[in-house]
């Protein structure tokens, strides 16, 4: 049985989708989009208001609003954005592919764990937006769930997938619960990548059940 989540139904489309963007259209988006993912490395994300993100990317406030029409949907997009980065910066990696899928969940772990220690405001965002009762953030939160899970499924090929699908959910349960503990300073950071480690331990020496 899959562990995936269902994808929240869809509401009418309010704004052009990124693919029947004109060229120009689309790099004015993806000017907003990292705008807004630089002024998440200032400031909380309560104390962005939404004219900040224009004035950094260059556009009047209006046009913003064509392409987001809410602060919600705009930070929704730019984390996914970003998001949809942890999966290539893994396999663009160097350094050897460790052979065994336990060593490779240990490094993609840690791998995030990094990401978000160099944006701790983006774990918060992913908490905050999670909860937020609008049917296209709750789809773009989606996708960025989506695009995490299929990082993590990538690591554990050679697995059966509903094995890994398993895996995959678990881990990125223990990821959240930890990241939780070191950003409200229960733990270090140091600790956060060792409990990591030690849960793929656990995962990987208790058998899977029929």
């Amino acid at each position: 049985m899959s562990t995936r989540p269902a994808k929240p139904a869809s509401a009418a489309p309010t704004v052009p989708a990124v693919e029947d963007l004109p060229a120009g259209q689309r790099a004015r988006r993806a000017r907003i989009i990292a705008a807004a993912l630089d002024l998440l490395g200032d400031a909380d994300y309560e104390r962005i208001q939404i004219r900040m993100v224009a004035e950094r990317a260059g556009v009047a406030l209006g046009t913003l609003y064509r392409y987001f029409p809410s602060k919600e949907h705009l930070f929704a997009a730019a984390l996914a954005e970003w998001g949809a980065g942890f999966g290539p910066r893994q396999s663009g990696r160097t350094a050897a592919r460790p052979p065994e899928p336990p060593a490779r969940l240990k490094r993609a772990l840690r791998d995030a764990v990094t990401a978000f220690e160099r944006n701790p405001q983006l774990f918060s965002l992913v908490n905050l937006l999670s909860s937020v009762d609008d049917p296209a953030v709750a789809e773009t939160m989606w996708r960025y769930s989506e695009q995490t899970r299929a990082a993590f499924m990538g690591v554990l090929d050679g697995i059966d997938p509903d094995t890994a699908e398993t895996i995959v959910w678990m881990s990125l349960a223990l990821l959240s619960s930890v990241l939780q503990s070191w950003v409200t300073g229960r733990i270090s950071i140091e600790e956060a990548r060792r409990r990591l480690d030690q849960g793929v331990d656990v995962i990987f020496t208790v058998p899977p059940t029929v």
